[in-house]
């Protein structure tokens, strides 16, 4: 803010240090974008496309190396091999959180 008092030199250190302290906006932190990979279940909705559980723990682990924050490895309901795949997965995540495809029965 600029002073009406004439005492005040517009060129003081202390005044431009006041002008900027004054004129200073407190900014939000910047959002963190957070990346959710639905790969893993998603994929395999394609005709032609299944992965082995050990297929998948290499995607995951890939996932996890290119910084994806959640992963989501599968639907556990929908076989053995599914619910199997997603707990070897979850059991070896390392940074990213993985997540498994639920719904309601009724």
């Amino acid at each position: 803010m600029m002073s009406d008092d004439p005492a005040v030199d517009p060129m003081d250190i202390d005044s431009i240090g006041a002008l900027v302290a004054g004129n200073s906006v407190s900014r939000p932190r910047p959002r963190r974008i957070r990346i959710f990979d639905t790969t893993l279940r998603d994929g395999e909705q394609s005709p032609g496309a299944s992965m082995t559980p050990e297929e998948k723990l290499v995607v995951a682990r890939q996932l996890e190396q290119m910084g994806v924050d959640i992963i989501e490895a599968g639907f556990p309901a929908s076989s053995p091999g599914d619910l199997e795949s997603v707990r070897s997965i979850a059991r070896q995540a390392q940074t990213a959180a993985v997540a498994g495809l639920a719904r309601a029965s009724r």
